[in-house]
């Protein structure tokens, strides 16, 4: 019975979860659940999305604290869909290892969707009231690109019309002037005899000057120009591409997606552009690290630790360096007892911000199986960072994320069974450094450190 009870909790919340994801304001939400559902992947240990939930579930809450109604909205829901939907594809979904942890994130989830159901008639009305704003503001680009095209339209006929007209009396005037001296100088004489003589009766003085004229007018032969030969000794016409010439002029047509676009901006912001949000890093989490890791150094072994802190206003803080339990060589380092570490992280509310190791004799670099850990990371966090501390290397400690793309989709899909490997024609292309990104390095910034080894 209690587990037909458990199956038939698990129907109503799937069923919840999907009414709320296909009603309403969610075609932004929408696609940031696709990007979640592309980056879920069978072979990331299930304990990482076990670990990724809380993180989820403490952004959502800070989220809420503030009264941010579209960031908590996208935190629930991310966090519905992976313990509702996603957590189930994954193989070690019926591991009693991890049963403990699905349990609380499915009672997590009833009152996550509880939550939704408030947010989204708010979030609605103001979806609602910005695509109205959208069609007046598009209706007014439209009819301001219609005047725009009109009047470009009416100065280029106008142009058009001025060259033809200059090209037709270019035309006419070679003509005129390739008639024979003879006939100008007789056409000059008539004319002064007309202007001298009476000029009430034209016809009368036109037969007049007609009855003069010899019997037999001599004929001349006069060479006459080829209008293809005029036209050459003319200026070339004023080329008119009215097409190449509005568009240059006027910019592509208005269209809805510009108005949804990143340079525009909607409810739901930066939230879905793959804007990563602002990190904060204490300077001195590195030199106190390489304190507490000098005795494994001096040994050639490494050591890591994991950073953790809080999220406030859209912005990341370290405020914790944990030093769990863990294995180690020269170039690897494991962590040990990790629920440990979920029970300092849950009794604090501490989000899980990346992690720290050493490279005791190596450069500061990401080797593959760095590669290979932070990825996991990432894929829980966007914003999630690897730092590399190198005492004995210039330069000595490095602070990197996976390149996106190709780096994360490389490495998430790389299935290479050897622990060091290379990923071929990707060289150089997999992560980076984050001195320019999103991680801001500050001398006045408080620093707790816990170290579990002892």
């Amino acid at each position: 019975m209690a587990g037909n009870a458990r199956d038939s909790a698990r129907s109503s919340l799937k069923s919840a979860s999907s009414n709320i994801v296909s009603t309403g304001a969610t075609q932004f939400v929408k696609e940031s659940f696709r990007q979640l559902n592309k980056r879920a992947d069978v072979h990331v240990d299930s304990t990482r999305y076990v670990q990724s939930a809380p993180n989820i579930w403490r952004q959502a809450i800070s989220y809420e604290k503030e009264n941010d109604l579209v960031q908590t909205y996208i935190m629930f829901m991310r966090y519905t869909v992976l313990g509702v939907t996603e957590l189930k594809k994954h193989p070690d979904y019926k591991s009693p290892a991890v049963q403990g942890d699905i349990q609380k994130i499915q009672m997590n989830c009833a009152m996550a969707i509880t939550k939704l159901e408030r947010i989204r008639p708010l979030l609605e009305k103001r979806y609602s009231a910005i695509e109205q704003a959208n069609i007046i503001e598009m209706d007014r680009r439209k009819r301001e690109y219609a005047a725009r095209v009109e009047a470009a339209q009416i100065a280029l006929n106008a142009e058009k019309m001025k060259a033809n007209q200059h090209s037709d009396m270019s035309v006419h005037t070679e003509r005129v002037s390739s008639g024979s001296a003879m006939e100008g100088q007789l056409y000059d004489d008539e004319w002064w005899r007309m202007e001298s003589g009476s000029k009430s009766d034209g016809q009368s003085m036109t037969k007049s000057i007609q009855s003069e004229l010899p019997a037999a007018m001599p004929t001349y032969s006069l060479p006459v120009q080829s209008t293809s030969n005029i036209s050459a000794s003319l200026p070339p016409p004023i080329p008119f591409k009215p097409s190449n010439a509005m568009s240059a002029l006027l910019g592509p047509e208005p269209s809805y997606e510009s108005l949804t676009s990143p340079t525009y901006k909607t409810i739901f912001d930066d939230s879905l552009e793959g804007k990563l949000r602002k990190m904060h890093l204490p300077r001195r989490l590195m030199q106190e690290f390489l304190k507490r890791a000098q005795p494994n150094t001096s040994r050639n072994l490494e050591t890591c630790g994991i950073l953790c802190g809080r999220l406030q206003k859209n912005e990341f803080t370290i405020t914790n360096l944990v030093i769990p339990k863990q294995t180690a060589t020269s170039d690897t380092c494991s962590t040990t007892n990790e629920e440990d570490l979920i029970e300092f992280q849950d009794k604090r509310d501490l989000i899980t911000l990346g992690w720290i190791h050493t490279h005791p004799s190596q450069s500061c670099f990401l080797s593959s199986v760095d590669l290979h850990t932070h990825c996991s990371y990432q894929l829980m966090l966007p914003e999630a960072i690897a730092i590399v501390m190198a005492p004995s290397k210039t330069p000595s400690q490095g602070i990197f994320r996976l390149t996106d793309p190709p780096g994360i989709d490389v490495v998430t899909a790389c299935r290479d069974p050897q622990m060091f490997h290379l990923h071929e024609g990707y060289e150089g292309q997999l992560y980076e450094s984050t001195e320019k990104g999103h991680v801001y390095v500050s001398d006045e910034m408080m620093l707790d450190i816990t170290d579990m080894r002892v």
